[in-house]
């Protein structure tokens, strides 16, 4: 299956919670950490054919608010690297975010899937509202905008986390012709010990197996993920 289909999928990169380690290098923040994955979903479908995936990242922030970073995750078919910069400021009591991001995929596909997307977030009381736009998504030439919303509640030691996006494109996308679609996640993660964080979550979209070549990576699942800061 080609990556167009593949892909589709926190708002992960803008409403995932991850576990981070952090060295105070004034007036910068060094962040990095690495993860275990049963499956690698991204905005709801499966990156990896419902395989585990090795994840990590390192982000370098400045105290003005601006930073950048890569992550990687392992995928069906080779990796993806994403290279990022942004900036966040606070606008009374709402936090405020806008980022660019790189999408780089080093396996074989028919059609070169590196894009590239820019979004927007604001954030207050635990809830977080963002947009993301492509125009060129996954390499398909598409126009992509993905509304997303976000909720995260400290429990004790639990933080629940759960959000949900509305991805919609400028053209039919799918196998069946359908050119937007929802997905969801609710979730729970806890540290455990020391700089190890296990989260466990429930993923899922309202794509039809029609939709993704009649395989099962859009439906609902349970994933587990255990991360460790560095």
């Amino acid at each position: 299956m080609k990556k167009s289909i593949l892909s589709l999928a926190v708002v992960s990169a803008l409403f995932a919670g991850t576990a981070l380690a952090q060295e105070q290098v004034a007036p910068f923040d060094v962040t990095a950490e690495v993860a275990l994955t049963s499956d690698y979903r991204f905005r709801g479908v499966s990156q990896t054919d419902e395989e585990p995936a090795i994840q990590g990242g390192m982000t370098l922030g400045h105290k003005s608010g601006v930073y950048a970073g890569v992550w990687a995750s392992s995928m069906q078919s080779g990796a993806e690297l994403d290279y990022f910069a942004g900036f966040n400021f606070d606008l009374a009591a709402v936090s405020v975010g806008a980022e660019y991001r790189m999408y780089d995929y080093t396996g074989d596909y028919a059609v070169d899937p590196d894009y590239e997307e820019l979004s927007v977030t604001a954030s207050a009381m635990g809830a977080t509202l963002g947009v993301i736009y492509s125009d060129d998504y996954s390499g398909t030439g598409a126009e992509y905008t993905r509304y997303g919303a976000a909720y995260n509640l400290s429990v004790g030691p639990v933080m629940l986390h759960a959000h949900a996006g509305l991805n919609d494109f400028d053209q039919p996308y799918f196998a069946d012709g359908e050119d937007q679609y929802m997905d969801y996640e609710v979730a729970a993660s806890m540290n455990v010990v020391d700089n190890v964080t296990v989260k466990v979550a429930w993923v899922g979209t309202d794509l039809e197996t029609e939709a993704v070549g009649g395989l099962d990576l859009a439906e609902d699942a349970v994933i587990l993920t255990v991360s460790a800061s560095l």
